[in-house]
């Protein structure tokens, strides 16, 4: 069953506390979009990303977009850095 929360803060502040309960992924700055990073299993020195970590910010692309509505979800990888935000469409 997917939610629906009225008002966009209100939606954030949800989606935010779940990838804080279901992910190590952080924060980048609290805004709109939400953007969340890691560099966990990246090889800095070859500036390489890590397969679990993009293999986690999938995984949760997934279920955020099977429970919230109206979501614009995006994974990107730079360097060693695997990168998720968040925002309406």
């Amino acid at each position: 069953m997917k939610l629906t929360i009225p008002g966009r803060k209100e939606k954030f502040k949800t989606i935010s506390k779940y990838i804080k309960k279901n992910s190590y992924l952080d924060s980048e700055d609290g805004g709109i979009p939400l953007l969340y990073s890691t560099r966990k299993n990246g090889d800095m020195s070859e500036e390489q990303h890590g397969e679990e970590d993009y293999k986690h910010a999938v995984s949760l692309k997934k279920a955020l977009e099977g429970n919230f509505d109206n979501i614009c979800i995006e994974v990107e990888v730079a360097d060693e850095w695997v990168s998720l935000s968040v925002g309406f469409r």
